[in-house]
């Protein structure tokens, strides 16, 4: 634990900018507050911290494996073990390599050479030796050699002491094992979990967390599961409604190509990216006259506080001649310019929506462009059909009702006259030699006439009467 908590404090951080100093300030500070012997920090094959009792034996360790680095501490120093081990009759002795770091006893000597196992005479007493070698720090063999004391028990005693003494070795040997496992095991969990987790941020829902057992790392690893899987569902029902909702704005523009109703086209485009945009209020805007100046046709929602954050919008549109925002505080507006696909073309109008607290998204702007692609295109089926219905029954140089128009209308006239016994007025005019102004002074000349006397009849004529151009290309 103590090596884990380490490696969280300061193994970490060997990846920034800590100096030699601080790291050892810290590492003293931190092994006097853990009561720790020793601690020593590599970071893959170099050593870069070492603090405490190079005698301190019994190490554990912790490793962070995205660093490369190794954390490991002792509580223990080699006099402490070699006195808790020792026992009545026994000598405990520890030493790395040739170096003896602690004796239990003052028969040994750092220069008396120990046999691993057999008998031994030291100052005239024999001595049974039993030996096991433990990992130490930095990779060492820390070898721990019991010496019991022939003479002072009997033959069984003898045996048992040092079968007792032999099993605490093992016994520490197999802790220590059981603790590199332990942190191991640990740190793939954690590991699997980190990585589950990075891929979770970058948007793969589709791997999953082995579990394995009943533990509480077993519980995380299902409820982990759990969430990545009603994340991915979420995301599908997000992406099942944006295509709802173009396939609904889809439909719409086939509705505007349709419909030949300019305010109703117009009505519907705001409403739809109000909707769309999940906007609060919006307006249309458009020019009355083909070159006249734009002008609010209609609105929806209130616009009493955003008329400064529309209005910036709405310039910076006209300006751009593509969509254009504006921010005031939290206000934000959203300007769509209607205009045709063809370069150069004038501009028809403005849709424009604001919201409060919310800023507009990239897939609002896209909804925003699609709706109002498809309204500059109903507009323009609406302006060609007047156009076309105008022509078919106006006539080309005097703008009155044409010959085919005048039957039109004359035909439902007579019949109501049939019907009903009501009288009917049927005034022809006729312009007294207009073919000596052609010969004389030219058709140009004479189109001028025609048109100047189409206007006093229009001038002259009353709301329910209907002038028209009876004769054909001339009047003669």
């Amino acid at each position: 634990m103590d090596a884990r908590t380490i490696a969280r404090d300061v193994g970490l951080r060997l990846g920034g900018s800590i100096s030699a100093s601080s790291l050892h300030a810290e590492l003293v500070t931190l092994a006097s507050q853990a009561g720790l012997a020793r601690v020593a920090i590599t970071r893959g094959a170099t050593a870069r911290a070492d603090i405490g009792d190079r005698s301190a034996v019994a190490p554990g360790s912790a490793t962070v494996a995205e660093r490369q680095v190794t954390v490991t501490v002792s509580e223990l120093t080699a006099a402490q073990y070699s006195r808790q081990v020792a026992a009545p009759g026994t000598i405990v002795v520890v030493r790395v390599g040739p170096h003896q770091l602690a004796a239990s006893g003052s028969a040994v000597t750092p220069a008396q050479t120990l046999p691993r196992g057999g008998s031994v005479s030291l100052q005239g007493t024999g001595y049974r030796a039993a030996s096991k070698a433990l990992p130490g720090f930095h990779g060492s063999l820390v070898t721990v050699t019991v010496l019991s004391n022939i003479a002072a028990s009997a033959g069984s005693v003898t045996g048992s002491r040092v079968l007792a003494i032999a099993f605490i070795v093992a016994f520490l040997l197999l802790a220590f094992s059981f603790s590199v496992l332990a942190s191991r095991g640990l740190q793939g969990q954690v590991s699997r979990f980190l990585q589950a987790a990075r891929r979770l941020a970058g948007g793969d829902f589709s791997s999953r967390i082995q579990v394995a057992g009943h533990d509480e790392f077993a519980a995380l690893g299902d409820e982990f599961n759990n969430m990545s899987t009603q994340l991915a569902n979420r995301l599908e029902e997000l992406s099942q409604e944006r295509a709802r909702l173009r396939e609904a704005i889809r439909r719409i523009g086939q509705t505007f190509a349709s419909n030949l109703d300019r305010p109703a086209l117009l009505e519907l485009a705001l409403k739809t990216a109000v909707d769309a945009a999940q906007a609060s209020a919006g307006r249309v805007s458009v020019r009355t006259e083909p070159n006249g100046p734009l002008a609010e046709e209609m609105r929806e929602g209130s616009l009493e506080e955003l008329e400064g954050t529309i209005y910036r919008a709405e310039r910076e549109a006209l300006d751009s001649g593509d969509l254009s925002e504006g921010a005031v505080d939290d206000q934000y507006a959203i300007s769509m310019p209607l205009r045709p696909v063809e370069a150069g073309g004038r501009i028809h109008g403005l849709i424009t929506v604001a919201a409060i607290g919310r800023p507009f998204t990239e897939d609002d702007r896209e909804v925003l462009r699609t709706l109002g692609a498809q309204a500059v295109l109903a507009l323009e089926n609406v302006d060609l059909h007047v156009r076309v219905t105008r022509q078919a029954v106006t006539d080309e140089l005097t703008r009155l009702a044409n010959h085919g128009r005048f039957q039109d209308l004359l035909g439902p006239e007579t019949e109501q006259v049939r019907r009903y016994h009501h009288s009917v007025g049927l005034i022809m005019l006729d312009i007294d030699n207009f073919k000596s102004v052609n010969d004389t002074y030219g058709h140009q000349q004479g189109d001028v006439v025609l048109r100047r006397v189409a206007r006093v009849v229009v001038d002259n004529s009353r709301e329910v009467d209907y002038p028209a151009r009876y004769g054909g290309r001339r009047w003669r």
